[in-house]
């Protein structure tokens, strides 16, 4: 998953203004008429609203309402004490797909200086509805973000079975991995005990911010499906972090030929899937998907 984290900034003359925009390592817009933001939404919209509409020369009945969001206000306050955009919305807990941002001076006179069409680049994106601002002074720092849309509570449930349907489309047609073709193949079918490992595997990436195939203790795929109680004669992993649907990540690893390999298997007969969310940086959603070919002896 690839997130859009982007400052926006004008051009200016103002000595002062041009010291901070060195020193934050973002653009500062001087603008004549507005109050600096209080701390209410009505606030917020009635400032976003006149960016929009006397800078950008966007029509009123194009503005949209922008939602206030805690999280923002938090990562916009931890933004002026000078962390960057990035680290300010990731130690926000606000999940982000993509980020964007304004430091303002609401007072004092304008000499001519407006919006930039990239600083205006912000306030037309649709996507990003959620906003959160810290004031200091004239001085605003107004952060911009679309969240992701994570998975259901109840999808992980649904996963597994929505999972194997999704492979085995993909088996019956047969594929291209790469540069080898793979023909049709028989279907694998869902194995609780396999989701149960991968699941074990993905809440430990997320709780511990790696990635990686071997865990914390040095097992392998197939240790951990053998501790399950589970006996393979062959097993294979797929792992991938950020995508945030069941689709994604399977469409990801079709197209990742290694990955792809492991789908296409004609040896695997089983199959199971699991993911977790990350809840601090890197957020992000941790995928596991494990094939086996079951002994005689599985339990």
């Amino acid at each position: 998953m690839d997130l859009r984290f982007v400052t926006f900034c004008t051009r200016f003359d103002s000595r002062k203004i041009g010291f901070l925009r060195r020193a934050l390592g973002i653009g500062v817009l001087l603008v004549a008429g507005l109050r600096p933001i209080g701390a209410s939404a009505t606030d917020l919209h009635s400032v976003l609203k006149n960016l929009r509409t006397a800078e950008c020369g966007i029509s009123e009945g194009g503005a949209m309402p922008w939602r206030p969001d805690g999280r923002l206000d938090a990562a916009a306050a931890r933004w002026a004490r000078g962390d960057s955009l990035r680290a300010a919305v990731e130690a926000s807990g606000y999940v982000p797909k993509a980020v964007g941002g304004l430091h303002v001076y609401l007072a004092g006179p304008s000499d001519g200086v407006h919006l930039s069409e990239t600083s205006c680049a912000v306030l037309r994106d649709t996507s990003l509805r959620d906003a959160g601002v810290y004031g200091r002074g004239s001085e605003n720092w107004i952060v911009f973000a679309a969240g992701t849309e994570l998975p259901a509570a109840g999808d992980a449930a649904a996963a597994p079975a929505r999972a194997v349907r999704r492979v085995n489309e993909a088996r019956q047609h047969g594929h291209r991995c790469g540069g080898r073709i793979f023909p049709p193949a028989n279907p694998v079918r869902s194995s609780a005990v396999l989701s149960g490992v991968a699941d074990g595997h993905a809440r430990e990436m997320a709780v511990h911010h790696y990635f990686d195939h071997r865990d914390l203790h040095g097992y392998s795929p197939a240790d951990r499906v053998r501790a399950s109680g589970y006996r393979e004669q062959l097993v294979g992993e797929n792992i991938a972090f950020g995508p945030l649907s069941m689709d994604e990540a399977i469409a990801g690893w079709l197209n990742s030929p290694r990955h792809c390999e492991n789908i296409m298997d004609p040896r695997f007969k089983e199959m199971g899937i699991a993911y977790s969310q990350s809840r601090q940086p890197p957020r992000g959603i941790y995928w596991v998907q494990l094939f086996a070919d079951p002994g005689p002896h599985t339990r």
